[in-house]
């Protein structure tokens, strides 16, 4: 039964001539990959570390 509504849905995908299903896992990829460009340049670990070694000299005193 579930073989009979595959066969449907591709016959159904290439009669519609929709968006073949590489290109919506291409596109998924992207943008998946461009939020975790974002989330990685807002997080601030790609920025060095201000004063660390002035602050480990106030500590030592």
């Amino acid at each position: 039964m579930t073989e009979q509504f595959l066969i449907l849905a591709e016959g159904g995908a290439h009669a519609a001539g929709g968006v073949p299903p590489y290109l919506v896992g291409i596109g998924t990829f992207v943008i998946l990959l461009s939020l975790y460009g974002i989330t990685w340049l807002a997080s601030g670990l790609n920025q060095p570390k201000k004063n660390s070694q002035a602050a480990d000299e106030h500590a030592d005193r």
